[in-house]
Formats: C-alpha cells, sequence, structure tokens
C-alpha cells in the first residue's frame, strides 16, 4: 500500500520501492490519517468518503464540481474486491515486481498519486499508525486532469487484469470465478 507520486523524481522510485518492501511485510513510515486516499485535508472533509453533509458534488470523473481547468485535486478510488492473502498476493500482483506497474502508470501520469489503501494492505494510517478496516482499495489523485484521467484509465486496466488472474487462480483450485467488476468512485 502506500503512495507514488512522480513530481519529485528520484522521490517517486524511492517511493515505489518503498510500497514494494511494504507488500513484502517490511516496516514502513508515517502514513496519512484513517480514511484518506491521499494527504490533503481537503480529501479527508469533502472526498467521496466524507459525510455527504460535508461533501462538495463531484462529477462523474472525480473531479470538484466547477473545477473547469483549475489546479484542485481529483480523486477517485478503486474497490478491488479481493481480501489480501498469502496465496493469491493481490497487492503484490497490483504493485508488480520491483514496483513495475505504479513506475508504469506513474511515468505515464506524472502528477499523479496511487495508493492501496484498506485491510490487508499494510498500509499504516493515522496517529496509532494502523491499518485501516476499510474494504482493499485503490486510490488515485492528481492536481492536474490529464494525470488524473491517465491514471485512473491505467488503473482501471490493471485492476481487470489482476481481476482476470484471480478468476483464473480461482478456477485452478476447483474454486468457481467469482463476479469482479472495475468501478471508479
Amino acid at each position: 500500500g502506500g503512495s507514488v507520486g512522480a513530481a519529485h523524481g528520484q522521490r517517486s522510485t524511492q517511493i515505489v520501492v518503498q510500497e514494494a518492501e511494504r507488500a513484502a511485510g517490511a516496516p514502513r513510515g508515517p502514513a496519512v490519517p484513517s480514511g484518506r486516499c491521499d494527504g490533503e485535508v481537503e480529501a479527508l472533509e469533502q472526498g467521496p468518503l466524507a459525510p455527504a453533509s460535508r461533501r462538495k458534488r463531484e462529477n462523474a470523473k472525480g473531479q470538484p464540481a466547477g473545477a473547469g481547468g483549475s489546479r484542485s485535486k481529483r480523486t477517485c478510488r478503486f474497490l478491488i474486491g479481493i481480501e489480501q492473502d498469502r496465496d493469491f498476493q493481490v497487492c503484490r500482483r497490483l504493485i508488480g515486481s520491483g514496483g513495475e506497474n505504479m513506475k508504469h502508470i506513474v511515468g505515464l501520469a506524472p502528477e499523479a498519486k496511487i495508493r492501496i489503501r484498506g485491510k490487508g494492505s499494510k498500509y499504516l494510517e493515522g496517529p496509532k499508525q494502523i491499518e485501516s478496516s476499510d474494504p482493499l482499495m485503490i486510490c488515485v489523485s492528481s492536481t492536474t486532469l490529464a494525470s488524473f484521467e491517465r491514471a485512473a484509465d491505467l488503473v482501471e486496466e490493471l485492476l481487470q487484469t489482476v481481476h482476470d488472474e484471480y478468476r483464473s487462480f480461482c478456477r485452478s483450485r476447483g474454486r468457481p470465478g467469482p463476479t469482479l467488476a472495475v468501478r471508479r468512485e
């Protein structure tokens, strides 16, 4: 779990490597407060996980209503629909060997940040540094529409591939392939 961003050059590669280490169970550094998909207060108070009474309206693309060409942060999430376990290792598959999947997305959407958070992500959040009990999810954020759309599209493709791999994995073990759908929230 965690975040990936390319705005800081070398730092993004370090973060991707840290993500891969975290997926393998290595200790991690500070994280954002529980329930957050990005590091800004606006996302906590106004993001898709905030109560409707505090949330600003957003359009279907995850962009704040009326944002137009402004540099306001766009956010969305994708529920993964697969629990992390030792056999399939969904987080490791999403991150890729050496962080290759995250590096690929950020390489094509340099302003985007990607986080895998929720139960099983090993992404520690908040002042108590605990893993969220929310369902496993991928969170995408960006201050530019182009990077946001590109990153969200690439996450959709990646998640569809992992869903297909999981169906095959289940069938190979004599279990029915589950119904999984990729949906941007």
